[in-house]
């Protein structure tokens, strides 16, 4: 007897246009999702850390300077009372 392969079956597929082609634009937008936030993942936990000590110190320039502490102008209106008491003498 004879080898004989078994003829393949053909496999009818119906395939609508509109739905392929809103299946593939919805592949498309997911994916473009996807690696979008995967990029603002990365460079939330990445590169903020890495960023902190520059953030901290533009921080710092942007402050404006401190008021004077209590102890300094105490200092300074005992420095001006001395230069009266001087200017009187």
């Amino acid at each position: 007897m004879p080898y004989r392969p078994t003829p393949r079956r053909s496999l009818r597929i119906s395939v609508n246009a509109l739905q392929l082609s809103g299946s593939i634009a919805l592949g498309l937008w997911l994916g473009f999702l996807a690696i979008a936030l995967t990029c603002w993942l990365a460079w939330r936990f990445l590169f903020d850390q890495q960023l902190a000590p520059v953030a901290q110190a533009v921080q710092q320039l942007t402050k404006p300077p401190s008021t004077e502490s209590a102890a300094s102008n105490r200092m300074f209106e005992q420095y001006q009372e001395n230069l009266r008491k001087n200017e009187q003498q």
